[in-house]
């Protein structure tokens, strides 16, 4: 069995570790929040979202479209390092194919799903922000409202 990975936050300092991965192959919902959180989060927020039937990852100052295949390619990837438990024995290499790869992708997304009506420039968290999101521009290196 692989050992824990270590999760990093923005100074390098381990926050948490992670198990190896053991999905049921039958709970596509629960493997694409755990997909999310392995792949897709930064800071502890999810940075893959699903709105109009695109995917978009953030780039570090904005949010980029992600092609389907580039989102299957990482789900191969992801499923091929998981491992399945069998009822007599340990667990044994979950081995994808183009089913289950399908499968995770339409789960992945509901689970990332956005509500049509959010439009962007806007805010995906509910917390109250100082500035209108159409003011803002996203750098590398933090938030710059336009107005000020």
């Amino acid at each position: 069995m692989k050992t824990p990975e270590k999760i990093l936050d923005e100074k390098g300092t381990v926050t948490r570790l992670i198990a190896p991965l053991l999905i049921d192959p039958k709970d596509h919902m629960r493997t694409g929040r755990e997909f999310v959180a392995r792949q897709y989060t930064k800071f502890t927020k999810p940075v893959l979202h699903h709105q109009n039937d695109s995917f978009y990852a953030w780039a570090d100052t904005h949010y980029r479209e992600v092609v389907p295949a580039e989102i299957s390619t990482d789900l191969y990837h992801f499923l091929e390092s998981a491992s399945v438990t069998c009822r007599k024995g340990p667990p044994v290499a979950f081995k994808p194919n183009r089913h289950s790869v399908a499968e995770l992708q339409a789960a992945l997304k509901a689970v990332t799903n956005l509500p049509s009506e959010i439009s962007p420039p806007a805010w995906l968290q509910n917390d109250a922000r100082k500035f209108p999101a159409d003011e803002i521009v996203a750098c590398a290196n933090g938030l710059l409202h336009l107005k000020t």
